[in-house]
């Protein structure tokens, strides 16, 4: 809408102050120069820029806040709405706390992924050394009671620990 972000009372180049008829009067002596059919210095996107910025002044009612001064009405006369004191971080500093925070972040999931690597071996290993014992006992039993009436009392041997464990 407007260029570089110009509001209605820069384009005119009048002060914020001023009253309709000084605006009015501004308006035609800029209307006269950028005018498009004036050959010498025609201008149809400033003519077009100064119109609609002389309709924003005339009538500021009927246009939202934003036209009028040609920014957010959010961040219109907040301490943050300076445009001309903005601050911006070295691309030395950015970087140096992007790589901070991927380290952090890459050592807290080795860390994590050490942890439970640890306790799935772990469960693994108790499973391995209790099918172990079972399949030992099982052959013992299977020696002295038979084959099915050994598989039958590891099967409820293994069901009595899982149900003390419920």
């Amino acid at each position: 809408m407007f260029s570089h972000n110009k509001d209605s009372f820069e384009i005119l180049n009048i002060n914020r102050n001023a009253s309709n008829a000084e605006i009015k009067k501004k308006y035609k002596e800029l209307a006269k120069i950028y005018h498009p059919d004036n050959t010498r210095t025609g201008d149809i996107q400033k003519f077009q820029e100064i119109v609609k910025a002389y309709e924003l002044l005339m009538k500021p009612k009927a246009q939202p806040i934003q036209y009028y001064y040609a920014q957010d009405p959010i961040y219109y006369q907040g301490k943050w709405s300076s445009h001309t004191n903005t601050r911006f971080v070295k691309n030395t500093t950015f970087m140096s706390l992007l790589a901070g925070c991927v380290l952090m972040i890459s050592t807290v999931h080795f860390f994590y992924f050490q942890s439970s690597h640890a306790n799935l071996r772990y469960a693994a290993d108790q499973h391995h050394l209790r099918s172990t014992i079972d399949l030992k006992r099982a052959r013992t039993e299977a020696k002295l009671f038979g084959n099915e009436n050994g598989i039958k009392r590891v099967l409820n041997h293994r069901l009595n620990e899982f149900r003390k464990q419920e």
